[in-house]
Parts: C-alpha cells; structure tokens; sequence
C-alpha cells in the first residue's frame, strides 16, 4: 500500500503462476508484441 499516492496493489504478493492463472481465467488475451518479442513495448521502460 502507498497511503501517500493512495494506491493498492493487490497482486503484489501473488507469485508468477497466479497472475498468469488469474488473467487466462479472465480470457484475457496478450498484444501481439508479447508473441513476436516476449515482452510489450507500451513505452514504459
């Protein structure tokens, strides 16, 4: 939590597996760059 910035993030202490579980049980699919490249280029990096 960051009481400063008012956020929460609640997948924190999830492990890798959970998350991935999670967003496949939601059908949410990736960007076609994680396909090309493994990762996305959204410019936050």
């Amino acid at each position: 939590m960051k009481p400063k910035d008012r956020k929460v993030s609640p997948v924190a202490d999830w492990v890798k597996a959970e998350v991935v579980g999670r967003i496949a049980a939601a059908g949410v699919t990736l960007p076609v760059d994680y396909e090309l490249f493994g990762r996305s280029f959204d410019g936050n990096r």
